[in-house]
Order: C-alpha cells, then structure tokens, then sequence
C-alpha cells in the first residue's frame, strides 16, 4: 500500500512546478491541504481585498486538483495542532510541503513543523537558505531557472475531509472587499496574464517609469507569485 502523503499548500498555490506535490506522486498518494490560520485573518495589515484573492487562488487550485480526480481539502486553526493530529492519525504516513521565505510569526510556526518526524521541506527554488554565507547563490538560481518545470501529477486521490468551506470562512471573518477594481486570484488568471506580458514585452521598456503608461506596460504578476499562482522559473522560461 502506498504512503498516503500530506501535502501542506501555503504560498504555492499551484498544482504545476510544485517540488512538494511532484515528490508526493512519486513518493506515494498526495492528499493537498490548506489551512486558514486565524493569525493572518486577525492581522490589520490584511485587506480584505487581499484575502479574496486568496480565496479565489484556493478555488482555481482546487480545480486544478478535480481534473486529476482529487480535491483540495481546507482546514481552520492553528496549523501546528491540526498538521500535527493529521501526522498522528494512522491515516497519514508523512508530510511534504515547500520551504517560503516569510519571517515572524509565519517562521517559528513552518520551522517547529520542519523538525517533526515524518516532515520534508523542499527547497527547489534558487534560494541559498543554509550555511554563513551565499557563497555560489548566482550558480544555484540558474541551474533552477534552466531546470524543466515540475509536471503536475496526472491522478491525485480524493481529498481528506475539509472542514469548512471558503464561503464560511469570509462570512465568519466578514471578508466583502469595496474595492470595484482589483486583480482576480488563481493560476488560470496568473498564466493568462504572464500570456499577456510577454505579448506586449515590447512595450515594458520605456514604458514602467510614467505612471500612467506603467499602468498597463507592467507584468501585474507580483500578487500572483506572492501567492505561488505562478512559479519564478516558468515565468522565465
């Protein structure tokens, strides 16, 4: 019987060029989870135009896992209590996920999980993490960015049990942004957009310093790769 291995999405909202969820299919059957922390909810720096862009990103990729026959399960709380009664349940042997660059709160959390039993982190993004120096970092970010993109997994399982639902979430944190002009979350819309730049990449040079032409001369891809809609390397690819 095959591993049944947790895949903890968090910034890699992406089923293409995701080393966790590559290494998942060939290491056993991947099982996707999100979880809604409620310290990023309750945090004033977070708009909530910023989290229906989440919301959004967490629909698409959950599309982007019914194509392959499984779903994207999605949990509320505290990551290191509900990951760590998952890892403890005889239903789940390990757990996969990508290594971020966040820092506070967001850090102590993704190392304490790190140093579980059963816990691998990726760290297949060009980013020199370890050691007291970047010695070689130049080397290292090009062999990633000529490295061929992780394929997606052609079949995933079903989901473990969510539960809750993004409609649930908004309406316990009220999430209803004003704003009548924002950018829309998912990978769809974060392909179609890199589509896009690259079309007009002509137009980029000359055309980023006057507001009014940066306006509709720049990628508008950072929101997306905040996220990991998109990955660095098939950008520049």
């Amino acid at each position: 019987m095959s591993d049944r291995i947790l895949v903890w999405h968090r910034d890699d909202l992406r089923v293409r060029d995701n080393p966790a969820l590559a290494a998942a299919a060939e290491d056993g059957d991947p099982l996707p989870v999100f979880v809604f922390d409620p310290r990023f909810y309750d945090s004033p720096r977070v708009s909530d135009g910023r989290l229906e862009f989440l919301h959004e990103s967490l629909a698409q990729l959950d599309a982007a896992y019914g194509e392959s026959g499984g779903g994207l399960a999605l949990r509320h709380g505290d990551p290191r209590k509900l990951l760590r009664e998952l890892l403890d349940s005889d239903s789940i042997d390990r757990l996969y996920l990508n290594a971020t660059t966040t820092a506070g709160y967001a850090r102590e959390r993704d190392r304490d999980i790190a140093e579980w039993d059963g816990v691998t982190v990726f760290s297949e993004d060009g980013i020199v993490r370890e050691g007291p120096s970047r010695e070689n970092w130049r080397e290292q970010a090009e062999a990633y960015f000529e490295a061929e993109p992780r394929e997606p997994p052609e079949s995933v399982d079903g989901p473990i049990p969510s539960s809750v639902t993004i409609d649930e979430i908004e309406a316990h944190y009220d999430v209803d942004s004003s704003k009548e002009r924002r950018f829309r979350g998912g990978c769809r819309r974060a392909r179609a957009r890199l589509e896009t730049f690259v079309g007009n990449i002509g137009d980029y040079v000359g055309g980023i310093s006057p507001p009014a032409a940066a306006e509709s001369r720049t990628s508008h891809l950072s929101a997306y790769f905040a996220l990991g809609c998109l990955s660095l390397r098939e950008a520049a690819q």
